[in-house]
């Protein structure tokens, strides 16, 4: 968890390399609402060169307030060692 600024907004993971910058928020349900995006959105203001998503255990790719939500399952089946995190 990443508390981002000073605000009360935080994040779950920040992955940051050569090739790759994001924020990756991960929720435990089957369904996003918009609020469950503050810490993602408040990143992408500081940090517009970032990526950020939001994975959840539902089973659609949805865009919410421009976050993209992917299901878990989806994002850990495209991983790849060699490969940069894109969303």
């Amino acid at each position: 968890m990443i508390k981002v600024n000073s605000q009360d907004v935080e994040v779950d993971f920040i992955v940051y390399g050569q090739d790759t910058f994001c924020a990756i928020e991960i929720k435990n349900t089957t369904k996003i609402h918009a609020k469950m995006l503050n810490g993602l959105l408040a990143f992408k203001k500081d940090y517009h060169e970032a990526q950020i998503c939001c994975l959840y255990r539902g089973n659609e790719r949805i865009k919410i307030k421009g976050v993209l939500c992917l299901p878990v399952e989806e994002f850990l089946i495209g991983l790849r060692p060699q490969n940069p995190i894109r969303f």
